[in-house]
């Protein structure tokens, strides 16, 4: 029932993929879908959640949250212990994308997100 997929296709130059994971549980109608970048000390988790009982909780810190929004999608920026975070709701799916890179670079890769 998913109709297209978000993925960013602008990964910052040094970044590697460490790691990915695809978590299913059917009999809770859930499937989260994860791939880790690294580049020394920094990190780019990218994140996607179908799930039609629960969304994701996240915990941010006392800065303000920032809408931002490009290529018609709204983004919900914000940071917590050290990591800046995206958030966004689209065509049923749930996607996150934390990184240690600071937001002027997040919205970089925010903005070369391809919906397909």
């Amino acid at each position: 029932g998913v109709d297209r997929l978000m993925f960013p296709t602008s990964i910052p130059d040094g970044f590697q993929v460490e790691a990915n994971d695809l978590y299913l549980q059917p009999e809770f109608d859930r499937l989260d879908f994860s791939i880790w970048y690294s580049n020394g000390n920094d990190d780019i988790l990218f994140d996607i959640l179908y799930s039609k009982k629960a969304n994701k909780i996240y915990e941010k810190d006392e800065q303000n949250i920032e809408l931002y929004e490009s290529g018609g999608t709204e983004y919900y920026i914000f940071s917590n212990n050290g990591q800046n975070v995206a958030a966004w709701y689209a065509d049923r799916l749930e996607y996150s994308l934390s990184t240690t890179l600071a937001v002027p670079e997040l919205k970089i890769i925010l903005d070369s997100i391809d919906q397909q």
